[in-house]
């Protein structure tokens, strides 16, 4: 039951903080370790995975590549170079009802979001973020490489109303989803 996942993450001093928004931030060692404990917590609220929940990783890569690696864990320094951090992301994909995968790389490596794009489910969502920067020049960019099928406005990315809603009409005639 839920009191009882909640109970060992207690008594494991899991429980970490409350994140801005105010719900707990609980530490996990993997993210192998948070994905199937948010499956479980799917499953015990009494939902199917995939086709009542699913789940939405915002992987913001820019901010863990260092010197053209990926570090994937500050206490025991994981390197892993854009292939493996590639290999990984599609085993996940494939184990985990994950139907949105937001900046999975960092920009330079804009050929790695194509290829994720081609080699995951039709329904995957590769969501351009930090990639596009809610910039016209970027968006078509990143269309024109097949590197992305979803992107995020935001106003504050740009700056203005005015490119925040042509990079709106972009993505629209593109057909991007926008979110």
């Amino acid at each position: 039951s839920m009191n009882e996942v909640w109970t060992k993450l207690i008594s494991e001093n899991n429980l970490y903080g409350v994140a801005y928004e105010g719900g707990y931030w609980p530490y996990f060692n993997d993210i192998t370790s948070v994905l199937d404990f948010l499956v479980k917590v799917i499953e015990d609220a009494g939902f199917e995975p995939y086709r009542q929940v699913s789940l939405s990783l915002d992987i913001a890569a820019n901010n863990f590549k260092f010197n053209k690696e990926y570090r994937m864990s500050n206490k025991k320094n994981i390197l892993f170079s854009s292939n493996d951090l590639y290999d990984y992301l599609l085993k996940l994909i494939k184990s985990y009802p994950i139907i949105s995968i937001e900046d999975p790389f960092a920009e330079e490596d804009i050929e790695y979001f194509k290829k994720l794009k081609e080699n995951s489910p039709s329904y995957l969502q590769i969501v351009g973020d930090d990639l596009v920067v809610t910039n016209t020049k970027l968006i078509e960019n990143a269309y024109k490489k097949n590197a992305i099928n979803s992107i995020l406005i935001k106003p504050n990315q740009i700056g203005t109303i005015s490119e925040t809603s042509n990079a709106l009409k972009l993505s629209n005639e593109l057909n991007l989803m926008s979110i």
